[in-house]
């Protein structure tokens, strides 16, 4: 069962890493080409930050299994704690910057016009989400393989 577990963290922690790559930058293009292409980047943006919340939670969920499969908090070392601590700062993260960031420029393309201000202050926040979350999971990663 730690095995399958180890597994299931371990891919829901790269979904994390690796889905919100390149999604500013494909928004940003998507904007400069036209409003209908940025409707369907925008919900393509809603719709990867739901994967992003559940597997957001999925991690959080078999990382607190795993330490509980170690003999619980007690037994668990420092660095997996600090771990789990900026996991949930990440996941706050996500869902105060990056969703609503991203429920914004689906509202900024919908409509006869494009709010142009609204799409790139969207866009923006998206950006600085991604990259605080994509320093977040580096961070976590190397919290797995440094004990203290």
């Amino acid at each position: 069962m730690h095995t399958v577990l180890v597994i299931l963290h371990i891919t829901c922690a790269a979904i994390l890493f690796g889905l919100p790559l390149g999604l500013p930058g494909t928004c940003r293009r998507a904007m400069a080409a036209s409003q209908g292409a940025l409707q369907v980047a925008a919900a393509d943006a809603v719709r990867k930050g739901k994967i992003l919340g559940g597997a957001s939670l999925l991690t959080l969920v078999t990382g607190v299994s795993l330490i509980m499969s170690v003999g619980g908090f007690g037994a668990a070392p420092k660095n997996f704690h600090a771990a789990l601590g900026l996991m949930i700062v990440a996941i706050v993260v996500s869902a105060g910057i990056i969703r609503p960031a991203g429920s914004n420029l689906v509202i900024a393309a919908a409509g006869d016009t494009l709010n142009q201000d609204l799409a790139n202050k969207s866009i923006k926040k998206m950006a600085m989400g991604s990259g605080i979350l994509q320093l977040m999971w580096l961070s976590m990663l190397a919290l797995m393989f440094t004990k203290f």
